[in-house]
């Protein structure tokens, strides 16, 4: 797993080009060093114009969410939810 300083360049990196393309799109930019959920948000609202861009931006994307660790089932609730609504193993 790359260190923690490099994964920020990346993320930057990809950021920014996200802003190149939200600029191009004539849309809200957020910062480079915005989180996760302000750059999702940008991007809804480069996929909600369209254009020649959205490529760019949907590659970029694609690059900024990579560097982020999977989420396993634990971590997102799923395993929880399935054992309260009785389903999983029983003891």
């Amino acid at each position: 797993m790359p260190a923690q300083g490099e994964l920020q360049r990346s993320r930057r990196k990809c950021v920014q080009t996200l802003r190149k393309c939200a600029r191009a799109a004539h849309v809200a930019r957020c910062s480079d060093s915005a989180g996760r959920e302000r750059v999702a948000a940008m991007v809804e609202l480069i996929r909600g114009v369209g254009g020649p861009e959205l490529q760019r931006a949907e590659e970029a994307f694609a690059e900024y969410e990579a560097t982020f660790p999977q989420e396993s089932a634990d971590a997102s609730g799923d395993d929880a939810r399935t054992r309260a609504q009785g389903g999983g193993r029983r003891e």
